[in-house]
């Protein structure tokens, strides 16, 4: 604690705990972080002649190995020792200066020490790599190295600080990528984002919240918040009253843009339609084709109880998988009145992969698939005792639903490997279906 203005009951050069961290914060001096190794004998015995020679005005504290991550909040390369930096405290807004220089005596340690005391040393500041390949028309990835560059001459700046987690951000991010669509040829105003989990924030200019917000940068005026509700038109007004580029542009660039972007969605939109309600029609007729083919393939029982039935469509060759090794498989799965509700052979998926017979998926797929051959193309009729049982998995599959699933046999190998593939049938993936 503190008493009389002097330090006490802190060691000259004491190893960081996490259990230590608060009551070290509550002292309220600058801590010197000391990252050293096993193998750093010698510089240890400097540090610690260091720490005595600043003792009641710093303390200093030795980071393990364990916790060298702390050394990317000085900008240091992690683990890269030995290394020194010092802080004004733990917080995140608090300043942290890193020692950059190779000499680890004790006579450039003490003169970098003296500049962070006195205040003349340049705090060191987190920032991510800055963009090489943004192009006008699209949000910019903006990062404090580039922030702290600017100039009142630069192109005013409409940026959302955010952190990646933040689920506000996400419904914010695609606003603010139609208002950077409408600015794509429009000079004097950038839109951007900034990742606070990898940037320092300037809480005096940029205010702490929990959720992402939306500021206006632009001269030498400090930064402007924008308070409206998040949308296309409320961030028009507010940039129009105060960024002359947007308000000069708008008439001949801006609504110009705008129009092209509401055609061009207007194209996609039709595009989209066209293409479902071929999909449709091809699902029709595949679905209209398969009852023909079921009509005339044997029915299965492949349980004691009959709730897994096996028709063939197409005859595999070869072994059949065993309990324990890896399948491959494409499947459709639909709902007695050919309603899809799940495939892997939809765009931009990929065959199914799981261990069977370990319970990974439903009971109906883990007895059928281990009476297929490779290659082998089938219908599963899966009764909900086999399935999803009587609850079933809203909202897409019913309480109690008997299920069809198209499937295919595309490979297996002995066991080993783990699971893998997307939102499928597996005991993960049941209420996705």
């Amino acid at each position: 604690g503190i008493q009389e203005g002097r330090l006490y009951a802190v060691p000259p050069l004491d190893t960081y705990t996490w259990s230590k961290r608060a009551g070290l914060a509550k002292l309220g001096v600058p801590i010197m972080h000391v990252f050293l190794g096993e193998e750093h004998a010698a510089e240890r015995e400097t540090f610690l002649a260091l720490a005595e020679k600043f003792a009641g005005r710093l303390i200093s504290i030795l980071i393990p190995r364990a916790d060298t991550y702390m050394m990317k909040e000085f900008t240091l390369p992690e683990g890269k020792l030995p290394a020194f930096g010092i802080a004004q405290g733990f917080d995140p807004k608090h300043d942290r200066f890193a020692y950059k220089g190779g000499d680890f005596s004790l006579e450039p340690l003490t003169a970098f020490v003296d500049s962070v005391m006195n205040g003349t040393a340049k705090a060191s500041r987190k920032s991510a790599s800055a963009q090489a390949d943004w192009t006008r028309g699209n949000v910019k990835a903006e990062v404090w190295d580039t922030l702290s560059a600017r100039t009142p001459e630069d192109e005013a700046l409409l940026l959302i600080l955010y952190k990646p987690w933040d689920e506000s951000y996400k419904k914010d991010h695609v606003v603010l990528e139609r208002v950077a669509q409408a600015f794509s040829n429009l000079e004097g105003i950038v839109v951007a984002h900034y990742d606070m989990n990898k940037n320092y924030v300037n809480q005096t200019a940029f205010p702490a919240s929990p959720d992402s917000q939306i500021f206006l940068v632009q001269g030498d005026a400090p930064p402007e918040q924008f308070k409206g509700s998040v949308s296309q038109k409320e961030i028009f007004k507010f940039l129009a009253k105060r960024v002359a580029a947007v308000k000069k542009g708008w008439e001949e660039k801006v609504k110009p843009r705008l129009k092209q972007i509401k055609d061009a969605e207007a194209v996609r939109k039709k595009a989209e339609e066209a293409e479902k309600a071929a999909a449709a029609v091809k699902a029709e007729s595949e679905r209209v084709e398969l009852e023909k083919k079921l009509k005339s393939a044997e029915k299965k029982s492949l349980s004691a109880d009959g709730k897994t039935v096996k028709q063939v469509l197409v005859e595999g060759s070869g072994d059949s998988p065993k309990q324990g090794d890896q399948v491959e498989a494409h499947y459709t799965g639909t709902l007695l009145d050919g309603t899809k509700f799940d495939s892997s052979r939809d765009p931009g998926r990929s065959p199914f992969k799981f261990a069977a017979g370990e319970g990974q998926v439903i009971q109906c797929w883990d007895i059928a698939f281990m009476s297929m051959k490779r290659g082998e193309r089938a219908v599963l009729t899966c009764e909900h005792e086999h399935a999803y049982g009587a609850r079933g998995s809203p909202p897409t599959i019913p309480p109690a639903a008997t299920l069809r699933f198209d499937v295919e046999l595309i490979d297996f190998e002995p066991k080993a490997g783990k699971l893998s593939g997307g939102q499928h049938p597996g005991e993960a993936g049941k209420a996705e279906l």
